[in-house]
Formats: structure tokens, C-alpha cells, sequence
């Protein structure tokens, strides 16, 4: 049976293409013949479940010899009295939806109460609700129990998949033992703090449970749909969310905002949700993307909410982005982003990730400009308004797309910017800084002069990495923050051993060769680790913070300690031997590398002989094309063509094959191609070259 929002959210129906079933006949013959007598049913004498203050028996109905579950309370104070009674009268009530559990009999004094037996619940059945059409039909089901309770002021508060159970062919919501009653009928508390299961429930719920609105079941009801789809185990206050691009993708993020106010209100507004993903589908998202954009240009000020949402929707889609996103104005993107900060990480996230492009499309030099003056223009907004968070979140995506590209054209206009800053939001940018050491233009700008004054004692380091990066404290600059960067509260002692065994353990694994999966795995492994994870954690203060700390912290400046470079290059075992190496491969041994240069993404330089320069770009063969566009599209004023460095390992080294391949390409393009094999050595004396 198939569901559909229908009229307003304020008067919501859910109308059916056909009758409700009735219940199966065995058990209409235990409902006629109920009389709550105790002795009507023989219990078995063990248990087959335990939980909410009750045991579950299977059953007999004597009088007609029907098999049911029989639910007995263990509770004996007035509080298990209550709960047993809130279940009971909730079924009573909602007992006429197919897809609400009934209750067929029970005792008077609540202690007992019998229902069918299920043939399974969701839990057991996670494997099959994977089939689009029986998860749809399984959402359709506990939307209709909703829709019923929520029309007559009923919030169920514990939605998860042990509590939904398949009877007769349908999916029916049970235990409604938390019930929230309709206003003005509740007169006594059933709990005092958190309500529900924490890794389905609503953060609100751990809060302030009795102000509970339809919008915290569908948070739950977000999170069960994740955990059939992803197969995830679920934790509280993190949503489950599958890959961006799947069609439930939008559905879910939407259900599961931590904000209630920007979940859709109720059953009416989630249908109409769900009923719009296909649709919305046959019509690709970048051309939303522009049809929204164009609206928000003549001053429909929701057209450009939704665009951030439909942005954030689809975190991949390079079009959307790049032609759409960048496009919109502050005055339309600042208010949306700013309401919805959940939302707005995940698109600035999700943009400065944009940066190399997507398939034959590379971002151009006129891209970057575009899409860092916009960035600008949120931080601006972000600062203007103490919008902190919002900052943040832009300044560390404008550093990625400035790391990538370095583009003059933006430096005259963020370093007058840089030198007002004082206060809080000096403290925020600063922060940000000292976490994206490669971001070329802000930093360099930073600490060749620029002085934003922050008030308060606490020293903020943003380093030039121009020094002995052999040394993991040194530091370059004074400029001060208020903020701690992540993993400052280590013990220095506790900081060294943890990277000298992250990063021998990295090197044995062959890290550079690893596919993102498995770093992925490695960095759960290691967060689990009792002498990695056990002994970071009393410091960071979750397994969240400990695994962000090792990929974010740790593992991201392993590559750069390889080439002898970066905060961390002292704790590497062997390196290489620099990318001195990479400048005498690619154009001879007079020639060095200017150290003003270098930059990431992809990594390159500027290599001199006298009066003679050349650019070099270098990188692994898997990221050859991203080689090749950065070497055609350079903007560097340099006396020789360009090289492209290929790099490979004595144990990964590149085919024939490939080899003949790329150097085919590169003679078209006018482009030098060099291949280069790198061994590993005991770590030399540190390289200045970054």
C-alpha cells in the first residue's frame, strides 16, 4: 500500500488505494473473547525477549488454541504501571491502523497485555528492506502509523527496528511505552531525563523529551532508514547517511538535521519530501541548480535556500557547485547558510573538495577566481555577523582552493582584509591558518607583515614552514588566537611516541599505495588500538575527536614528512630524499628548487639555473591527469616548458604500458614527462625546500 501526503501540513491525510486489512482471523477470535483473565493463556517458561521493564513470553490463548505473545511487566512500583498503561491505551487508540501493533487483551491492573505473534522484526529483516520497493513500502507503513498518532496528539518517542515487527505481510510500529499523550492528558511523568534509544532518538530527546514535536520521530525515522541502507551501526546524534547521490541520500539528511526546526514538521511534509526525490531526479541538478540560481537573482529569496539544500543534497556534483553555487549572491547565500549550520559545513565541505574537478571538466583560472570571491564574500558576511562557526567552515575551503591555485588576483583584497581583524574573529581565522599550513597566499601574506591583533594571552603559531621543518614545534609567527587547534592538549611526550608509531606502522603497510578504503579501515583500526586510540582518548574526549585527530592531524602531514618536509618530518623512520631529488630528475643536476615556490595540489615548483626557471609538477601516475591540466594551464613566467614528474615506488613501479601511454600525451600537450623511482632512506638532514 502506497501513502501520499495529501492537503496541507496543517491538516494532513493519509488516504490508501485500498481497504486496510483487517486483522487475521485467529486473532480477532483471542480480541472477542478478551476478558482479562490471566488464566486464559498458557505462558511458556522462558522468555524470548527482555527490555522496557517487561519480559515477552510466547503463549497459548486456551479458549482457541491461537499462538500470541503475552508482554508481563517486572516493574511492580507505579512507574512501570504507568508505562505499561501508556502502551495499552495507545493501541486502544491507534488500534484501527493496520500498521499500528494492536493489543488483543490485557489485565486491568496493567501487569500483563497480549498482542500477535510477529513474524519478524525489522532488525532480522535489514538484508531484504534493501530492495527499494520494500523499503518504500516499509516507510509508507510507519509514516501511516505516525500520521494516525500524530493527528490525535500521540509522539511514540522510541522508534527503531526492533520496535517495528512484520505481522501477516505488513510492517506494524509497536512498544509504545514512552508514548507522549495528547496535550492535556498527560498529568504525571513517565522518565525525568533522556527518552528513547540514544542511537535512534532525536538530540531533543536527551534534553527536554516532553517537549517532543512530530519532527523527533521523524528523526528516528531518518535514522532507521539510514541503518537499513548504509548497514551502519548507529550513534547517537550522527546521522546514517548513504552516499551522496543515492536517491534516499536528501531524504534522510533532511530527517536527521539536529535542529528539529529544519526537519520537515510532520508525516504531510515528510511524504511530500519522498514523493519529490524521484521526480526531481529526471531533471539533472546541476540544471535545478541554474533554474534556482535564476530565480534567486530576481530576489526569490527561497530560491536561494534552495539551492544551499539542493547543494548539500548533492555534495559531488561538480556542476552544481562550480556553475550554480558560485554564482549565487551573499545576500541570498549568507542567510541560508547562516540559519542551517550543519548544512552550510556540509556544502563548504563539500566545495572545497571541488578544487581539482571532476572527470574532462578542470577547473580553469577564471574558476578559482569565481569561486574564491565568493568564498570571500560568505567570510565576509560570516564576519560582519559573528557568525563563528560560518567563518570557520569558509575560511578553512577558501585556504584549499588558495593552496590549489595561489592566485595573485585574490591577494591585494584578503591581506587589507586580514590587517583589520581583531577580537574573536582574528582568533577564529588564526586558528584556521595554523591548521592549513599549505595554503600559499594567506599564510605567506601572515607572516611577512599582516598584523590582525587578537585580545587575549594565548599564542597562536601560524607557521611559514620556511625554517628547520625537521622540528615539529617551530614556529614561525606571533599572531595570537583564543582557540585550540586540535590535539594541542597533548603531552608533547604522549604526541611523539603516538606519530613515531603511526607513521612506522604507516610505512610497513606501504601507506602511499593504499586505496581510500582501506586508509579509511586503518584509521578506525587505529582509533580502536589500546596504544594509539586507548591512549588518546583521555585527552580528546571522544573516539570521534581520536580518529579525526590521526587523519586529520597525524596522516595528513604524512606525505609531506616523507619528503623531509612539514611539522611532523622529524617522527617519519626513512624518507625520501627530498624534492631536490625531484628538481635535479626532472631538469639536471645544476639546477634547485626556489623555495618561494612551492605548492600543493597538485604538488609543484619552480626550478632555477641563473636566469633560467622552469615549472615542475610531480605526483603519482594515478594522478596523471591532474599532472597534465595543472602543467597546460600554468600561469608561471618561466623560461622553459613545463615537466611533469611521474613517480613511482621500487615496488609499485609504472608499466611499459603506461609509461608509452603517458609519454604520448605529454609529447602532444608540448609537456616534458620524466619518470622518476623513489626508494626510501634513513632520514636525511631536513630539506628547506618547503
Amino acid at each position: 500500500m502506497r501513502i501520499t501526503a495529501s492537503g496541507s501540513s496543517q491538516h494532513q491525510t493519509v488516504p490508501s488505494a485500498e481497504p486496510w486489512p483487517a486483522l487475521p482471523s485467529e486473532y480477532e477470535v483471542v480480541r472477542r473473547a478478551a476478558r482479562g483473565d490471566r488464566k486464559d493463556y498458557a505462558l511458556d517458561r522462558l522468555p524470548i525477549g527482555e527490555g522496557g521493564q517487561a519480559k515477552i513470553f510466547n503463549a497459548i490463548h486456551k479458549p482457541s488454541g491461537t499462538a500470541v505473545v503475552v508482554k508481563k511487566r517486572t516493574s511492580m512500583g507505579d512507574r512501570g504501571q504507568r508505562r505499561m498503561r501508556r502502551e495499552i491505551e495507545a493501541a486502544q487508540a491507534l488500534g484501527s491502523n493496520p500498521h499500528v501493533m494492536p493489543v488483543l487483551d490485557f489485565d486491568p491492573s496493567y501487569q500483563w497485555f497480549v498482542m500477535p505473534c510477529a513474524e519478524a522484526t525489522a532488525e532480522q529483516r535489514r538484508a531484504d528492506l534493501q530492495v527499494p520497493e520494500k523499503l518504500r513500502a516499509f516507510v509508507d507503513a510507519v509514516a501511516s502509523a505516525l500520521a494516525e498518532a500524530h493527528r490525535t496528539g500521540w509522539l511514540h518517542r522510541d522508534i527503531k527496528p526492533s520496535n517495528i515487527l512484520l505481522l501477516d505481510g505488513y510492517w506494524r510500529l509497536a512498544d509504545w511505552g514512552i508514548v507522549r499523550r495528547p496535550r492535556g492528558h498527560t498529568t504525571e511523568l513517565i522518565t525525568k531525563e533522556r527518552i528513547g534509544t540514544e542511537e535512534f532518538a532525536a538530540p531533543e530527546l536527551s534534553v527536554t523529551p516532553h517537549e517532543a514535536t512530530p519532527a523527533s520521530d521523524l528523526y528516528s525515522l531518518g535514522q532507521v532508514i539510514g541503518w537499513v541502507l548504509t548497514g551502519g551501526t548507529p550513534r547517537a546524534n550522527i546521522p546514517l547517511l548513504p552516499a551522496p547521490g543515492h536517491s534516499w541520500y536528501g531524504v534522510i539528511r533532511r530527517l536527521t538535521q539536529l535542529d528539529p526546526l529544519e526537519r520537515p514538521q510532520d508525516i504531510a511534509a515528510f511524504l511530500a519530501l519522498v514523493d519529490r526525490e524521484p521526480t526531481s531526479r529526471t531533471e539533472p541538478p546541476p540544471v535545478r541548480a541554474k533554474a534556482l540560481l535564476s530565480s534567486a537573482a530576481t530576489g526569490d529569496q527561497s530560491a536561494g535556500h534552495q539551492l544551499i539544500a539542493l547543494a548539500a543534497d548533492e555534495p559531488e556534483d561538480y556542476g552544481v557547485y562550480i556553475d550554480a553555487l558560485a554564482g549565487l549572491s551573499v545576500e541570498s547565500a549568507g542567510p541560508a547558510l547562516a540559519r542551517n549550520s550543519p548544512q552550510a559545513d556540509v556544502v563548504l565541505r563539500a566545495l572545497a573538495k571541488h578544487t581539482m574537478g571532476k572527470g574532462s571538466r578542470q577547473n580553469s583560472p577564471a574558476d578559482a577566481d569565481r569561486v574564491m570571491s565568493w568564498l570571500f564574500s560568505v567570510i565576509i558576511y560570516a564576519e560582519q555577523r559573528h557568525r563563528w562557526q560560518l567563518l570557520d567552515e569558509a575560511m578553512r575551503a577558501l585556504c584549499r582552493w588558495d593552496a590549489a591555485f595561489d592566485r595573485r588576483s585574490q591577494r591585494a583584497t584578503m591581506r587589507d582584509w586580514l590587517g583589520t581583524l581583531s577580537g574573536q574573529a582574528a582568533a577564529v581565522v588564526a586558528a584556521v591558518l595554523r591548521d592549513q599550513p599549505d595554503s600559499a597566499m594567506l599564510i605567506r601574506s601572515l607572516a611577512r607583515g599582516t598584523s590582525a591583533h587578537v585580545e587575549g594571552p594565548t599564542a597562536m603559531v601560524v607557521p611559514e614552514d620556511q625554517g628547520d621543518s625537521s622540528s615539529p614545534t617551530a614556529d614561525t609567527s606571533d599572531l595570537p588566537h583564543q582557540r585550540r587547534t586540535p590535539g594541542s592538549g597533548l603531552p608533547d611526550a604522549l604526541r611523539r611516541n603516538v606519530l613515531t608509531l603511526l607513521y612506522q606502522q604507516a610505512e610497513e603497510l606501504g601507506w602511499i599505495e593504499l586505496s581510500v578504503a582501506a586508509k579509511s579501515e586503518l584509521y578506525n583500526r587505529w582509533t580502536a588500538d589500546p596504544v594509539v586510540g586507548g591512549l588518546l582518548l583521555p585527552y580528546l574526549g571522544s573516539e570521534h575527536r581520536v580518529r579525526t585527530w590521526i587523519k586529520d592531524a597525524a596522516m595528513l602531514h604524512f606525505l609531506k614528512a616523507l619528503e623531509g618536509r612539514g611539522p611532523t618530518a622529524a617522527f617519519v623512520p626513512r624518507a625520501f630524499r627530498g624534492i631536490n631529488e625531484i628538481a635535479v630528475a626532472a631538469c639536471g643536476a645544476d639546477w634547485s628548487v626556489d623555495p618561494e615556490s612551492v605548492a600543493l595540489n597538485p604538488d609543484r615548483f619552480i626550478a632555477i639555473n641563473g636566469e633560467k626557471s622552469c615549472l615542475v609538477i610531480w605526483g603519482s601516475r594515478r594522478n596523471f591527469r591532474h599532472l597534465l591540466w595543472a602543467a597546460m594551464n600554468a600561469e608561471h613566467e618561466v623560461t622553459e616548458a613545463p615537466v611533469i614528474v611521474v613517480t613511482s615506488y621500487r615496488n609499485d613501479p609504472v608499466s611499459p604500458a603506461d609509461h608509452a601511454k603517458q609519454e604520448a600525451i605529454a609529447q602532444r600537450s608540448g609537456i616534458h614527462l620524466v619518470q622518476l623511482v623513489r626508494d626510501l632512506h634513513q632520514r636525511p638532514a631536513p630539506d628547506h625546500g618547503r
